[in-house]
């Protein structure tokens, strides 16, 4: 006999488990705004929070000894993220973001296969624009937070 029983935030399960026995666990991992200090939200799924990547450059300001270690500064090549905004869907919490999973999704900060698609608000072009939001780790120079239109 088995039973499962939702304690809190906690599902337990009691059976007696036999060799072999297996347990598959899927989670439902929506894109939910989560709000930011600063008046302004941010796109989250699961543990992974979404950041608008800025285009952007490397200046080299100090080599060391040790290949692949450097100081450097970092330049933005393109304005686009100073503009936009969230365009508020009433029929949903994920701002018409879709997630797109990567054929490698086994670190998304490194492989940079998974993301959110979707168009926000550009306020200076007066127009939707499509962007890709990529985990937040997983760029150097990025816009986390965003107001909502």
């Amino acid at each position: 006999m088995q039973k499962l029983a939702k304690k809190t935030v906690f599902y337990i399960i009691e059976k007696t488990w036999n060799t072999g026995d297996k347990l598959n666990i899927s989670f439902v991992n929506e894109i939910i705004p989560v709000a930011a200090n600063n008046d302004e939200i941010t796109l989250q799924r699961g543990a992974i929070v979404y950041a608008l990547e800025i285009p952007h450059r490397k200046e080299v300001t100090k080599k060391y000894e040790i290949e692949g270690f450097r100081d450097y500064m970092v330049f933005s090549t393109d304005d686009l993220y100073k503009n936009v905004q969230l365009k508020k869907t009433p029929e949903d919490n994920s701002f018409g973001f879709e997630f797109i999973k990567g054929a490698d999704s086994s670190n998304p900060w490194y492989n940079g296969n998974s993301h959110l698609t979707g168009e926000v608000y550009n306020k200076e072009l007066e127009k939707l624009v499509k962007v890709k939001l990529v985990p937040m780790g997983g760029t150097t120079l990025r816009r986390v937070t965003f107001q909502v239109k």
